[in-house]
């Protein structure tokens, strides 16, 4: 094949596997910035003012609407830039959607409509906060998947990597802070009681995101292929332990046995073994868990007697799943529907089967978009590490570590698959520059068998 037509069909390969222009590319970092930095630092009104939610938080007082409402429309206004020029991308052809961006954003759009239709037939706005913490950074997420190229994971990953570190010691330091407050002054964060258990929160005031985030951390930690100073890892890991301990938080516990459960499995080359041990642990281990708990809950000191009860109602789902009602109810979602302490209960019941049975998909369809992939190990044992816990815990229907879920689920994924596309282009050209069509090889390799 002569030269031009060889330049020609790199070109056609190219432009099939094409992304966005560099300056949108540019762009889209930047904004992932600036939603990284909503998503860690917004909450931090909550402890100094004591704001929250006076139904778990006795010393605090309700948080405006305005407060509420006001870290989406921040959000909204930071990524309306990229969102306009992400969608004259996809217009003009520059890029394009792969399948499962494609259902991430059929996910957003049918969350959103759903929520909002039952919020206008007089539900109320719980299906509303159930999916907007998820919905409110899937744009950012398609935006970033637009403008992948092959650098990406080095930028976009130091970029996640350095927010998520900074944020994880500004929360170690908040606790340390509060905890001395509370000897000193005798001030009590939110979730805690002036008899009875105290429990800490970090930056957010809220024990459980923090402790299902720096519990998600320490399991990307123990997966990490990233050169990182010896200091520094020892700094993240105590800080994350510290911010698990002070939370009093059993579900951050069993994220990060099940992310490491996880990782224990996939790593080769006794993939079977280590999968026969981890179950033979878990059925031997997990009836003693509430013994356990009962036992810890009678030590003087440790304040966990008001733990117990908590432990045995999430062991036995109790107001954990609430039945939607009517057929359309749990296929479409309920009009009114309520939160409670599993995020995919309050999922199906704003969203119905349809909604819950998207998001699933979605987590599934990420974690096996990055199977294969050394630079992205981390991924299925730390989503783990949030899905998990999230069956006691609403963590995908709480804002921000919900938001930061959704980023670290769908960033690596897109990357992967856009590599795939590259991968089979740059093989189609190679073969088409031969004289051969894409698929010669493999017909040539089953008429061999059949012979």
């Amino acid at each position: 094949m002569r030269g031009g037509e060889t330049k020609a069909l790199t070109r056609e390969a190219s432009a099939s596997s094409s992304t966005a222009p560099a300056r949108y590319t540019q762009v889209a970092a930047v904004t992932l910035i600036g939603v990284c930095l909503v998503c860690g630092l917004y909450y931090v009104y909550r402890y100094p003012f004591r704001i929250s939610d006076p139904s778990t938080s006795p010393t605090y007082g309700s948080t405006p609407t305005w407060l509420q409402v006001g870290k989406y429309v921040l959000l909204a206004a930071i990524q309306l830039p990229v969102i306009a020029w992400g969608m004259w991308v996809v217009l003009t052809r520059r890029a394009r959607l792969t399948r499962r961006e494609l259902l991430l954003a059929v996910l957003a759009l049918y969350a959103a409509g759903r929520a909002s239709a039952a919020g206008l037939a007089g539900g109320g706005h719980n299906a509303l906060d159930v999916v907007a913490p998820v919905v409110s950074v899937v744009p950012i997420a398609l935006a970033v998947a637009l403008g992948a190229g092959p650098d990406w994971p080095r930028r976009v990953g130091r970029i996640c990597l350095v927010a998520a570190s900074a944020l994880l010691l500004a929360h170690a330091l908040a606790n340390v802070a509060e905890i001395l407050m509370w000897h000193i002054t005798g001030r009590l964060p939110a979730l805690a009681y002036r008899v009875g258990l105290k429990r800490f929160g970090g930056v957010w005031d809220d024990p459980n995101s923090t402790a299902g985030f720096s519990a998600a951390f320490l399991v990307f930690l123990a997966c990490r292929r990233v050169r990182m100073a010896a200091p520094l890892a020892a700094a993240l890991v105590a800080a994350a332990i510290l911010n698990v301990a002070v939370a009093v938080a059993y579900s951050a516990v069993l994220g990060v046995a099940a992310g490491l459960a996880v990782l224990f499995i996939v790593r080769r080359p006794h993939v079977v073994r280590n999968l026969v041990i981890l179950l033979v642990a878990a059925v031997l281990l997990v009836p003693a868990a509430p013994h356990v708990v009962d036992l810890l809950a009678h030590i003087p000191g440790l304040g966990l007697s008001s733990k117990r009860e908590s432990f045995s109602e999430r062991l036995h789902l109790r107001t954990y799943i609430a039945s939607p009602g009517s057929p359309a109810g749990w296929i479409f979602g309920a009009t009114r529907s309520h939160q409670f302490e599993d995020a995919y209960g309050d999922w199906l019941l704003a969203t119905g089967i349809v909604g819950l049975a998207l998001l699933l998909g979605l987590i599934v369809w990420s974690v096996y978009s990055v199977r294969r992939s050394r630079e992205f190990g981390w991924a299925a044992p730390t989503v783990v590490a949030v899905a998990v816990p999230s069956i006691f815990i609403p963590h995908l229907a709480i804002f921000p570590i919900a938001a930061i879920f959704l980023l670290s689920l769908s960033i690596p994924a897109s990357f992967m698959e856009r590599e795939r596309e590259r991968a089979t282009a740059s093989r189609s050209i190679r073969q088409r520059a031969r004289g051969r069509r894409p698929g010669d090889i493999w017909r040539a390799r089953v008429r061999g068998a059949r012979r």
